[in-house]
């Protein structure tokens, strides 16, 4: 119920801008938004700095282009399936705006991409960690 409670937005803009500020903060990346932005927090800013932004190491884009790129370094004849979850995850993470993450429901958004993500690492374990 707490996780909902802080995904949802807040009618207290006050209440939202500390929430915002202290998600940023926890994830080290105040200073990032504050150099790419200049402008006060918003929460879809915000959403697309930590999802979106491939210019920021720590977001959710840059980290699957780097497992994408770790898994093209070690793919070998069994690593279609990694390779096709990971490229996928990342030309709709590439290819997403910020209007995109605004429209949809931030609970539903981010329960999706866990599945997806959790997907690609059962496959990249059954692949290169289970024996054949």
């Amino acid at each position: 119920m707490l996780k909902d409670q802080q995904l949802n937005n807040d009618t207290d803009p006050v209440r939202e801008y500390y929430r915002l500020d202290t998600l940023l903060r926890a994830v080290s990346a105040r200073e990032a938004y504050n150099s790419i932005y200049r402008q006060p927090v918003t929460r879809d800013t915000v959403a697309e700095l930590l999802i979106l932004r491939n210019d920021v190491p720590r977001s959710l884009r840059a980290c699957i282009e780097d497992v994408v790129g770790q898994l093209e370094q070690i793919a070998n004849t069994r690593s279609h399936l990694p390779l096709r979850l990971a490229h996928q995850l990342n030309v709709d993470l590439r290819f997403s705006t910020r209007e995109d993450l605004a429209q949809s429901d931030m609970q539903v958004y981010l329960t999706g991409l866990l599945a997806r993500i959790n997907a690609l690492a059962d496959s990249v374990r059954q692949t290169y960690l289970e024996t054949v």
